[in-house]
């Protein structure tokens, strides 16, 4: 199947987790997970709309206000509007954000239980020579 694109889908499933008591939690870590995951949905979304030069926080909290569980409604950054995005084309494969979901919670959780990470440094030195000034007097 499709969903909302535009990171909506995911926002709009936070909701979901709203309700703690529901999801039957019995530990405050788990509690403390499931406010991460809930944030992390909220990214995508964020960043689209802040990338199109609006508050990105302030229209996904709109949309939260608005949401039925079968809403497709979403903002446009294309045409600054809020649309039906499903109408618009603008969708995903469900199973595209099931698996990102699922791949990202894979990742978060073997850096939570590894001591250590290795990452590359950008290197900095470069094969090319500096670039003159330019300017009367030989660059000065």
């Amino acid at each position: 199947g499709i969903v909302p694109g535009g990171g909506v889908a995911l926002l709009y499933a936070t909701k979901i987790l709203d309700d703690l008591d529901s999801l039957g939690l019995t530990h405050d870590d788990q509690k403390v997970g499931v406010n991460i995951v809930k944030k992390a949905m909220r990214v995508p979304a964020t960043a689209i709309i802040d990338n199109a030069g609006k508050e990105g926080a302030v229209y996904c909290g709109k949309m939260l206000e608005t949401a039925t569980p079968d809403t497709r409604y979403g903002y446009d950054a294309a045409t600054d509007s809020w649309q039906d995005l499903h109408e618009l084309g603008v969708v995903d494969p469900a199973k595209v954000v099931i698996c990102a979901l699922q791949d990202s919670a894979s990742v978060a959780g073997l850096m939570t239980t590894t001591e250590a990470v290795i990452t590359d440094f950008p290197k900095s030195d470069s094969k090319s020579p500096p670039m003159d000034m330019g300017g009367p007097g030989g660059g000065f």
